[in-house]
């Protein structure tokens, strides 16, 4: 039984540390080994323009836009039946609860989601300045704004 906690352990931390962002999200990076800006992007819109905007508003479009379409579909937890055992004598009293699934999940709703991945040359000046970077994102009708990543030391 306990030979079995490190191996728990280390795929729980393998399931974390998945580079794929989780749906309906957005994350930034600095990549030192390229100099690059690089965004992920799951969306139920796909990701159609991005610009990397400097300070005074300089603008530095998007090297590479990838997109890939996946399915995704959210669950509900399945129903539980709890049993429950209890004891009062004076003014003490104990409990005892077991709560058990009954079946399993079942699906909420499904969607498409659209995973991006986006690039950008990283500027001259951005290792000092990245704090007045951004990152502009059109999603179909949506406009979505992230600040730049830190550089990695």
């Amino acid at each position: 039984m306990k030979r079995l906690w490190p191996l728990a352990a280390m795929l729980l931390l393998a399931a974390c540390a998945s580079s794929e962002p989780g749906p309906n999200t957005a994350r930034a990076e600095f990549r030192r080994d390229g100099n690059l800006v690089a965004v992920n992007v799951s969306d139920v819109q796909p990701v159609t323009a991005a610009l990397l905007i400097g300070p005074d508003e300089a603008i530095h479009p998007a090297l590479a836009i990838n997109v890939v379409r996946t399915p995704y579909t959210a669950y509900n937890p399945p129903p539980t039946v709890g049993i429950g055992v209890g004891g009062f004598s004076g003014n003490f009293g104990t409990g005892l609860g077991l709560g058990l699934p009954l079946g399993g999940p079942t699906p909420a709703y499904s969607s498409d989601q659209y995973v991006t991945s986006v690039t950008f040359a990283a500027p001259a000046d951005y290792a000092s300045r990245w704090p007045e970077y951004r990152v502009q994102l059109q999603l179909g009708e949506r406009s979505l704004t992230l600040p730049a990543p830190a550089p990695a030391p």
